[in-house]
């Protein structure tokens, strides 16, 4: 999957707001912690969402285009934990967690256009040279 389909897909899980949650990747339909892929999982944080999706571990890495585009989503570092910690805080909304994921897949279709760019423009001077 392209980071934006993980996103897209991410995005989906909490579309509805009683499938968001704060303090915990995931909990259970009863508020209970659960693993991200976990089928009792009812409700996901941004990043346990993306675990969900991709059934890797919830603390990506900062260098996770995930993360990368994430936190230049909701203007924080690039660390899972700088994006746990926006998620989590009391005041946010689960409008404001949607409008993240809507930048992110905005900023990832930008970043995919511009790669397919670039590789036109390879394979264009390559042609050059036969």
């Amino acid at each position: 999957m392209t980071t934006k389909e993980i996103l897209i897909a991410a995005r989906a899980k909490i579309e509805r707001p009683e499938c968001w949650t704060q303090k915990a990747f995931a909990k259970t339909a009863k508020k209970n912690k659960a693993a991200p892929s976990s089928p009792r999982a009812a409700c996901w944080c941004i990043l346990g969402a993306v675990s969900a999706v991709t059934h890797d571990n919830p603390n990506l890495p900062a260098t996770s285009p995930i993360t990368l585009s994430l936190a230049a989503a909701v203007g924080v570092d690039a660390y899972a934990e700088c994006v746990i910690m926006w998620n989590d805080e009391r005041a946010r909304t689960h409008a404001e967690v949607l409008a993240a994921f809507d930048r992110a897949i905005e900023a990832a279709s930008i970043g995919e256009n511009l790669t397919d760019m670039c590789l036109d423009e390879d394979d264009r001077a390559a042609g050059e040279d036969d």
